[in-house]
């Protein structure tokens, strides 16, 4: 499995099943490791464009301010450093709530 989808997937037909949940968790952090770095890739991005429009500028004009260059970025970027940020803590949170149901079913398993 190799996106978040089929992970969704995977784990919703799967919930009462601790050894696929344990097999989600691990394709879930190989995702998210992949993710991170994709996430710096976007953040580097962005980065370079607003130090790009700061820099651009012509002889007679105004060097366009922090702000501006900043909110210009995240349109020429298409904001996808904001996204891959958001979208990786989602990532986190299923993590936590497979773990959390995996807790559930061991004590389920011990006391049922």
């Amino acid at each position: 499995m190799n996106n978040f989808e089929e992970l969704k997937d995977f784990i919703k037909s799967h919930l009462d099943d601790p050894e696929s949940l344990s097999k989600a968790l691990i394709d879930l952090g190989a995702l998210l490791y992949k993710h991170n770095q994709e996430t710096a890739q976007a953040g580097l991005e962005e980065e370079t464009a607003v130090v790009s429009l700061m820099d651009s500028h012509g002889v007679d004009e105004k060097k366009m301010s922090v702000l501006e260059s900043d909110a210009r970025a995240k349109v020429m970027t298409e904001n996808v450093y904001k996204r891959k940020t958001l979208e990786g803590e989602a990532l986190v949170e299923y993590i936590n709530t497979i773990k959390v149901r995996i807790n559930v079913l061991g004590w389920e398993r011990k006391n049922g």
